[in-house]
């Protein structure tokens, strides 16, 4: 008797959905640093090291979104589907 194929313990898809949340989350942790480091900024030194950090922040963001975008894409090719996470996230960092 053949035996059957076993089912994969996880899929190709399914890493692609993980990466994609991951990302989402490390995005939107930045995000949260933003306002929090712009909340701080109630001196003149202060205020200049707030705006570095979130210049930096900004360029972090800027990264992570378009690693979001290969993921999706990816994920668009393999299932034919949208992840939609960066239509989520909008275009906030891409405007900036």
């Amino acid at each position: 008797m053949a035996k059957k194929k076993a089912e994969p313990v996880i899929t190709y898809t399914e890493i692609l959905a993980i990466a994609g949340e991951y990302i989402r989350g490390t995005v939107l942790n930045l995000r949260k640093e933003v306002e929090r480091v712009e909340g701080m900024a109630n001196t003149p030194e202060r205020q200049k090291i707030a705006m570095d950090t979130i210049r930096m922040n900004k360029d972090q963001q800027l990264y992570h979104m378009e690693r979001l975008k290969a993921i999706e894409t990816l994920y668009r090719i393999q299932t034919g589907t949208e992840l939609g996470i960066t239509e989520e996230l909008g275009e906030e960092d891409e405007d900036q």
